[in-house]
């Protein structure tokens, strides 16, 4: 657990045109427990992001081109995860990198209220939208907020079972 910092200090991809994409089903306790493991440090977010959505790449590409979309700065305003939970409020400019494997590119809707998982890169956080959806989370349910903050006090951090 030593790489999520809390914000009070703050698979398988085919790159084929003609091959499916494949991921695991996304899970915040997984990210947690990838972020925790990771040499870099992470914060948890619980907000939304403002930016201009004309910036970010197709989910999919409609020509199959391979993409490598530039980072995009975006306003994130919400809470950071701390152990009293997500109390921590927060008002930055956060990078969005959006990540495309072959055609399939990640997304992060603004206005839209996720769970995020913001990884420290020098003086910026940094969330990669990939298109798995391994950091990025929409509208995380009440369940999914009090694992992760029963994750960061080192209780039960498995994956929820969903149907």
């Amino acid at each position: 657990m030593r790489a999520i910092l809390v914000a009070a200090g703050l698979w398988a991809l085919s790159t084929t045109q003609g091959a499916a994409l494949s991921c695991l089903r996304p899970d915040p306790a997984r990210a947690f427990q990838a972020a925790s493991d990771a040499p870099a440090a992470y914060v948890v977010l619980l907000g939304a992001f403002a930016f201009d959505a004309d910036a970010l790449p197709p989910a999919v590409s409609d020509t199959g081109q391979v993409l490598d979309p530039g980072p995009i700065v975006a306003r994130f305003v919400g809470n950071g995860l701390t152990l009293g939970g997500f109390n921590s409020p927060q008002a930055r400019a956060i990078v969005v990198q959006p990540i495309c494997a072959g055609a399939w590119c990640g997304r992060i809707e603004p206005g839209v209220q996720v769970m995020a998982f913001a990884r420290k890169d020098g003086d910026r956080y940094v969330v990669e939208a990939d298109p798995c959806g391994d950091w990025v989370f929409p509208a995380p349910d009440e369940a999914t907020v009090t694992q992760i903050i029963a994750c960061l006090r080192g209780q039960d951090c498995t994956p929820i079972q969903r149907p």
